[in-house]
């Protein structure tokens, strides 16, 4: 773990680490999972995003293609950077505001930004996390090596490619 002060607190965490921005302490954690629980919790954290906006539409019939988009649109906006370097995927993004416990989920081709509601620290999985957003990654990556650096409301991750793919990267790249 390693903190920096450019503009405010910053904290580098491998795996596990707390973060100190604005006064207020959040933990990072992380987690690999597998395609297929990334797809099925993708495809979970959008019917929920698409109910809230079902609610908050007073319940209206009919819009439910609709909102399942807006939700869609919501959780998987691009305005993320992205970069290849010594045989390294860099992701870089803001997050907002988020809640005091963050998790990063990483499967080989995807990334899951949950905030977890304070009682839920101990029990990562069910409801009491909420998706913040879904990152599909350009290349494949080794989940296992994840870095995290949070600083204040941006989040850059740094993961070793996968082994195939750090190959087809350099010939990209370089």
């Amino acid at each position: 773990m390693r903190r920096v002060f450019p503009s405010g607190e910053c904290l580098k965490s491998y795996g596990y680490g707390a973060i100190l921005r604005s006064n207020v302490m959040t933990d990072v954690k992380t987690e690999w999972a597998s395609v297929e629980e990334h797809d099925n919790a993708m495809r979970n954290a959008i019917e929920r995003r698409a109910y809230r906006l079902y609610e908050l539409d007073g319940f209206t019939a009919g819009h439910d293609q609709e909102h399942w988009f807006q939700a869609e649109r919501q959780l998987t906006s691009q305005d993320i950077e992205f970069s290849i370097g010594n045989d390294f995927l860099t992701a870089r993004l803001s997050i907002g505001s988020c809640s005091s416990t963050l998790l990063i989920s990483v499967s080989a081709h995807s990334i899951l930004i949950f905030g977890l509601r304070d009682d839920a620290r101990e029990d990562c999985d069910g409801v009491d996390r909420e998706c913040l957003r879904i990152l599909s990654l350009p290349v494949g990556v080794d989940a296992a090596g994840v870095t995290v650096e949070f600083c204040d409301t941006d989040l850059a991750l740094r993961l070793p490619l996968a082994v195939g793919d750090s190959i087809f990267a350099k010939s990209a790249c370089g």
